[in-house]
């Protein structure tokens, strides 16, 4: 059986924005970083 983990901070912060995962911050930075996405992607 899994075991169930309280959510973290940014797990909080994603679902507070609207997000349905914290690895949308992951993915701004990355955008931010290096331009891979534009502006009116929607992954």
């Amino acid at each position: 059986m899994a075991d169930y983990k309280k959510p973290d901070y940014w797990q909080l912060k994603a679902r507070s924005e609207g997000y349905p995962a914290r690895s949308v911050y992951k993915l701004q930075e990355m955008d931010e970083k290096f331009g891979h996405f534009s502006r009116n992607v929607v992954l």
